[in-house]
């Protein structure tokens, strides 16, 4: 088993570099990378309206739209506003994956609104069945939660865009982490079938 160069745990994506990494390491590059997307695009306005000031005329060019968190009690992420997962008050777990956890409820609506009941009744129960789980570590659930957000977010892609060997082996992961555990293992088999026939042929 190929291990994560940052924290030892089973490697799922390897960088062009040819660094190997988690699910929750890859999460924190993507998020490293779009903090440096903003910054850029900040910089891009602040130029803009610099050289308009130096030649004295209005700024004619349109600004960049830099997309902002939702803030929430000096947090970055609104866990109020999820509708369809429950996060215990005080919850470290429901702390720690705030990211994941907001973009599976935005995936039950989105699968629901889409016609595809079965899947986000599925994704809600599974996720929600981590969460409360007393049977995997909170290490566990972590991983499984950013596993989660790892998936939502390929079956967002179109067709060839998808990763089907790195969504594979995320799919396998959570099967290691859950696959004799109880109700989780029931609920995450359901899912799992659903994940792989939306995702189309390996």
């Amino acid at each position: 088993m190929a291990e994560c160069g940052q924290c030892g745990r089973e490697a799922i994506v390897q960088l062009p570099g040819g660094q190997l990494l988690c699910a929750y390491c890859w999460s924190v590059v993507q998020q490293n990378n779009l903090a440096a997307m903003h910054a850029a695009m900040a910089m891009s306005n602040y130029y803009g309206d610099l050289m308009a000031d130096m030649v004295g005329l209005p700024r004619t060019g349109p600004y960049i739209r830099i997309p902002t968190p939702t803030i929430l009690q000096g947090g970055p992420i609104n866990l109020g506003t999820i509708n369809n997962i429950r996060v215990e008050p005080g919850s470290q777990v429901g702390q720690i994956n705030a990211g994941a956890i907001v973009t599976v409820d935005r995936a039950v609506n989105i699968f629901n609104k889409g016609g595809q009941a079965e899947l986000a009744q599925a994704l809600q129960g599974f996720t929600q069945a981590v969460l409360d789980s007393n049977e995997i570590s909170r290490d566990a659930q972590k991983q499984v939660l950013d596993s989660l957000q790892y998936l939502i977010t390929e079956i967002e892609k179109q067709g060839t865009a998808r990763n089907k060997s790195v969504f594979r082996t995320v799919l396998d992961s959570i099967e290691t982490l859950v696959g004799t555990v109880g109700i989780l293992a029931d609920w995450w088999r359901n899912l799992r079938r659903l994940f792989e026939n939306l995702a189309g042929p390996f």
